[in-house]
């Protein structure tokens, strides 16, 4: 084997260890949990709902808040602000139950 052939041989080595180190490593602190699925799936119906109503409307912010005593809701901030009877609550908390084991109890809309 010639000197060139070899180096790029063992540069994809040291490269494929890296890469397969750097994939082992970052699985563990970026897993796809309950709370990111409830959390997508709620976006992901009010974005369709969105869509349905032909307006401007950009989502600021969405996240999901734990109480001690076990209620899940999801608060969703949007510009110009809506409120809950702008969306349909029922289809979207729906959406994120199937999509999460989560068991959430309410969706806001601030």
């Amino acid at each position: 084997m010639n000197k060139k052939g070899q180096i790029a041989f063992e540069s994809l080595l040291i490269l494929l260890v890296i890469m397969t180190g750097a994939i082992a490593i970052t699985s563990f602190y970026m897993q796809t949990h309950g709370d990111t699925l409830a959390i997508s799936a709620a976006r992901t119906e009010v974005l369709r709902q969105i869509g349905e109503k032909n307006e401007n409307i950009y989502i600021e912010s969405i996240q999901m808040d734990k109480s001690l005593a076990g209620t899940i809701i999801i608060s969703i901030k949007t510009s110009p602000k809506k409120t809950e009877t702008d969306f349909n609550k029922t289809t979207i908390i729906q959406k994120a139950k199937i999509a999460s084991s989560e068991n959430i109890t309410d969706i806001r809309f601030e």
